[in-house]
């Protein structure tokens, strides 16, 4: 099967969605359609970029017409986008013109549904409800498409994984010999909402005095550094920038106990994958499908309220306060690395195109 793969995704990211779809036998070759032209980690992928324009709106009309012609060139079987907006319409939108299969990618979980109001909902289920197939990452965004009336069998989870750098470890040290009690790595901004954290450490600061890393940049640093500041927390916190290395990325997490997570909205995110295969012991926030990842109490804490940081506050105490919990939780959260893999997902992929084929014979 040739794919017209429709995304505006990083290179790394992008790397992380084709690797399982293209260890299937039944793929051929893969057409990325995005701005720019990406890594080449594989002789069967080809990046396709029409010129851009100034103006959004005429850059994504014009990608729908330029892969319009893409599909006849490369005989194109089927066609994936990849989140709502905007390369899921523009996907859809040539799959409805082609009237080829069109199978569409949620990474963000059902956020990506509701987030801009019920008329959006509405439109959003309307437009992929009859998508050859919707994959997502975990059961509580299905369960959300099939109370919209999404077909079951049409709707399949695919969990996002980290590099396999992170899957084949096999070098950790003992979480007792790690140098920061708490990693929190993420873009720095409203949604990741740092601030909780913060203010749950500065209702612990009077009994206890935790090494915290913050790893991330973005438009929210300068004030949760001046936040930190604020609720003296200066000598308990280090501020690092993007690590985009994966081998400094672990040995990154590799110096942390526990790994925070206050996002009020999320899929699935590699992040926490990446952080339970270092033996971190994970503290996040309910959104998306992070259930799918994580046995409270035995793996890690998931806490509701993230707008009161007496919850997350009260968890992390459980764990500063007992090194035998805190020692097997981070043994239990290794364990991901079984649950979740790039030739797990390529059996999906090949159980998906192989219906497909059947149904195109």
């Amino acid at each position: 099967m040739n794919i017209l793969y429709v995304a505006r995704l990083s290179d790394s990211k992008l790397k992380e969605k084709l690797t399982p779809l293209l260890g299937s036998s039944l793929v051929d070759h893969v057409y990325v359609l995005r701005d720019s032209p990406g890594i080449n980690f594989d002789s069967r992928v080809t990046y396709l970029s029409p010129e851009k324009h100034t103006i959004n709106i005429f850059r994504h009309i014009s990608k729908v017409f330029k892969g319009v012609k893409y599909c006849r060139k490369h005989k194109i079987d089927v066609i994936f986008g990849v989140l709502n907006t905007p390369h899921g319409y523009i996907g859809r939108t040539i799959g409805f013109l082609t009237r080829l299969p069109y199978i569409h990618l949620t990474i963000a979980g059902h956020r990506e549904f509701w987030l801009d109001g019920k008329i959006m909902e509405r439109v959003n289920c309307l437009l992929f409800r009859h998508s050859a197939f919707t994959m997502v990452t975990g059961s509580q965004t299905k369960k959300y498409l099939e109370s919209k009336r999404f077909d079951p069998e049409r709707v399949v989870i695919i969990p996002n994984i980290p590099d396999n750098a992170f899957l084949n470890m096999t070098n950790v040290p003992a979480i007792e010999e790690r140098e920061y009690d708490i990693i929190f790595i993420s873009r720095i901004d409203k949604n990741k909402n740092l601030e909780l954290l913060l203010k749950a450490l500065s209702i612990l600061k009077s009994n206890h005095s935790p090494k915290v890393l913050v790893v991330g940049d973005g438009p929210d640093l300068q004030r949760m550094q001046d936040l930190a500041s604020e609720l003296e927390l200066d000598t308990y916190i280090d501020f690092e920038g993007y690590i985009s290395n994966i081998e400094v990325k672990i040995d990154t997490y590799k110096r942390a106990k526990i790994f925070v997570s206050c996002s009020k909205g999320e899929g699935f995110p590699v992040s926490l994958l990446e952080a339970m295969c270092c033996g971190c012991v994970p503290v996040v926030s309910n959104v998306g499908d992070i259930l799918d990842a994580i046995e409270q109490g035995v793996s890690g804490y998931v806490f509701d309220d993230v707008d009161n940081p007496e919850e997350l506050a009260q968890y992390l105490l459980r764990l500063f306060e007992d090194d035998s919990l805190l020692i097997k939780m981070s043994e239990a959260s290794r364990m991901i690395n079984t649950k979740v893999s790039v030739e797990k997902n390529t059996e999906i992929w090949d159980n998906v195109l192989s219906q497909l084929y059947i149904e195109k014979k």
